[in-house]
């Protein structure tokens, strides 16, 4: 029997339809058109079923199909949806971050994430840092800022209740932390840590502070940040104590009006 999947990602949910078909000498075809490549899902696929000898893997090449698998993924879960044995996978190497991002905010606020975690690398190649760390940093620093106020304040209260008597536009920094966690399976602390110091910014590490930095200067900002970018790239810190008095000013003029 041949089975089409695109297992793009492999989904919990494809790995038990290709279960329950196990008594049947089986071929999973996997189509070539993908997110990720057909050779690096493949190779998913091989992993976890590697216990199963009746089951021949290979990639589409005009097969005959006598049954599709029914995938779906939802990446306004995370990776809830996808076999837990290719998530670490995932996470190691960067996949799927754009869909997550676009399923769980709005065209403007993705925008702005992509455009983050852009200078989030740019800044951290320029000095010398864990580069891969600051794109997920970059790509998650927002990760809840679109979700109702109600699920962050849940998250908040399970968690971190002394948080929600700050003011509400902060709590995603640190309600992000906890989603990424649960939906995400990733608990790398100074990725997480940059996530959670973003909007106070009592950022200790240069990864906080180029994300404390990043999410206030990138080029999507509708002012004038060609003086803090400059600074940026020559010195991390005085670029951070910098933007960080602007803010502090500008929060107080808000204040005084």
């Amino acid at each position: 029997m041949n089975v089409l999947g695109c297992f793009d990602p492999v989904s919990i949910n494809a790995i038990k339809q290709i279960k329950a078909l196990k008594k049947y000498p089986l071929t999973i075809v996997v189509k070539q058109q993908g997110i990720v490549p057909v050779h690096v899902r493949i190779g998913w696929l091989k992993k976890i079923l590697r216990s199963y000898s009746k089951i021949h893997i290979e990639q589409e090449k005009n097969q005959n199909i006598d049954l599709q698998l029914q995938e779906h993924v939802d990446f306004s879960r995370g990776l809830i949806d996808v076999e837990r044995s290719i998530r670490q996978d995932i996470l190691k190497n960067g996949y799927y971050f754009v869909q997550i991002v676009n399923e769980n905010a709005y065209p403007s606020r993705a925008e702005h994430i992509f455009s983050v975690a852009k200078m989030c690398v740019e800044l951290a190649k320029h000095h010398h840092l864990d580069v891969h760390k600051a794109y997920l940093a970059g790509m998650l620093h927002d990760i809840t800022k679109g979700q109702r106020l109600e699920k962050q304040k849940q998250l908040l209260m399970a968690f971190d209740p002394d948080k929600l008597e700050l003011p509400e536009p902060v709590w995603h920094s640190f309600s992000a932390v906890y989603w990424i966690k649960q939906n995400l399976y990733y608990y790398d602390r100074s990725v997480l840590n940059a996530i959670y110091r973003h909007t106070m910014g009592n950022c200790k590490t240069p990864l906080d502070k180029i994300v404390y930095i990043a999410d206030k200067i990138e080029p999507t900002r509708k002012y004038d940040t060609t003086y803090q970018t400059k600074l940026a790239y020559q010195n991390l810190d005085k670029a951070f104590d910098y933007i960080y008095q602007q803010s502090q000013e500008y929060i107080q003029s808000k204040e005084n009006e």
